[in-house]
């Protein structure tokens, strides 16, 4: 269990693992809206050396799929193992299997969720997520560490359109529970 949620750790962006010394720019609401094209990029919200921030798909009102920022729970940790002694430790939860998915084209997934809750991070390639029942889109790109828990048996879902040459990693949450965690924002961090 224990090397699932290092290596989902040790995939996280360089500028999710480490602490910001910068602001992002935003809004002021974690997000950057494209005024001409009504999309959201997926941007790190700065951090202390205390929390991971990770944008979320989770469950609003109606049943409607919506965007959140997710300040992960318990704090971050000093690595004591001698190949980690200085590193900051967070835990993703407990964590069940992990598949590798490649896109050798471009695919439009119909309106869904996942089949567990899970993590999925973008290793290669881009993906376009957008919601029924909210405006705008979000771009995730290699790098990209996305907690999404819109099950179908909660959810009226999202949309996701893949770029060819698109691999990601699913990495679902253990009997579906999922990692302890503050909403910290309804828009992506």
């Amino acid at each position: 269990m224990r090397s699932s949620i290092l290596l989902a750790l040790a995939l996280l962006p360089a500028a999710l693992a480490l602490p910001h010394k910068e602001e992002a720019k935003s809004n002021g609401k974690g997000k950057n809206k494209d005024k001409h094209h009504g999309h959201f990029e997926v941007q790190t919200k700065p951090f202390s050396n205390t929390t991971l921030y990770i944008p979320a798909i989770a469950v609003g009102e109606n049943q409607f799929a919506q965007p959140e920022c997710w300040g992960i729970q318990p704090n971050y940790t000093v690595g004591t193992d001698p190949s980690l002694a200085g590193t900051l430790d967070v835990s993703l939860g407990n964590v069940s299997t992990a598949s590798y998915v490649y896109f050798p084209d471009d695919f439009s997934a119909p309106l869904h969720g996942p089949g567990s809750n899970q993590f999925v991070i973008w290793l290669t390639g881009a993906a376009t997520i957008y919601f029924p029942n909210a405006t705008g889109t979000i771009d995730c790109v290699a790098g990209t560490n996305l907690a999404v828990v819109d099950n179908s048996t909660v959810s009226t879902g999202h949309y996701t359109n893949w770029t060819a040459g698109t691999s990601v990693l699913l990495v679902t949450f253990n009997n579906h529970v999922i990692p302890p965690h503050t909403v910290v924002d309804r828009s992506y961090c």
